[in-house]
Parts: C-alpha cells; sequence; structure tokens
C-alpha cells in the first residue's frame, strides 16, 4: 500500500473489496473490485486454526427473518461470488468475516485477503432477542 499511495507506483496494493450485489433465483451474485488477477481460495492458518482452501469460507446470507446462516460459495470468473444457502431461499444481506475470529479465505492472486463487509444496516440484535430465538 506504501508504494501505491506514497510513491504512486502502479498495481493491486490491497484485498478485494465487494462493489456491488444482487438477489437472483434464490442465491445472491457479488461483484469485487481490486481483484487484480483474479479471486483465489487459499489455505489460511489463522492461529492453529487451518481453514482448507477446497471451499470457500466465511459467508453469510440473511432473508426476511434476519437471521444470518452460512453460505456456500463458488468462485464464477475473476472477479464473482455466487452464495446459498438451504435456509434463505430469497437473500436480503450478505456478511463476510463478520465475527470477532472470522474464519475465511478469500484473496485475489496477488495474495491479498479480501476485506470483510456487510451489506445490511439491521441493528444488532440484544442478548435477550437472541435468547428468544
Amino acid at each position: 500500500m506504501a508504494l501505491r499511495k506514497v510513491y504512486d507506483i502502479s498495481g493491486i496494493a490491497h484485498g478485494p473489496v465487494l462493489d456491488s450485489w444482487k438477489a437472483q433465483a434464490g442465491k445472491a451474485i457479488l461483484k469485487f473490485t481490486s481483484v487484480g488477477s483474479g479471486l483465489l481460495v487459499k489455505d489460511v492458518d489463522a492461529g492453529g486454526h487451518a481453514v482448507k482452501a477446497d471451499r470457500l469460507q466465511g459467508f453469510e446470507l440473511a432473508g426476511e427473518d434476519r437471521r444470518f446462516y452460512r453460505a456456500t460459495a463458488e468462485l464464477q470468473g475473476d472477479d464473482t461470488v455466487v452464495l446459498s444457502a438451504a435456509e434463505v431461499p430469497q437473500p436480503l444481506a450478505v456478511r463476510y468475516a463478520w465475527a470477532a475470529f472470522p474464519l475465511c479465505n478469500l484473496f485475489n492472486q496477488e495474495g491479498f485477503a479480501a476485506y470483510p463487509f456487510r451489506t445490511d444496516d439491521w441493528p444488532f440484535p440484544t442478548p435477550a432477542e437472541v435468547g428468544a430465538r
């Protein structure tokens, strides 16, 4: 990042950033910028917690009930991720790496990790609301 910001050297200087998303046919289709040579799923060892590159991890979907469920994620092309979850027939919100200790593995080919994000602006539930579920 310093080479790009301070010395104006061109190139990818950070990880993928969510650009846009849409719900279509029960799936969420996410487009990313700063993908460089393309998106990549990587093996990650986060403090002894291994995340394998055999599947893309760290995405969640929510529907009308505003409850988030772990999503199945697939890369599609160089800049797109497609999400689905059986519990969410019509996605209304997406989150990635939205946890205190997220286990996630989306990168660009240049080796930079994707930025965490959420697409909703819903208030966080209180402990009483979580317990009532």
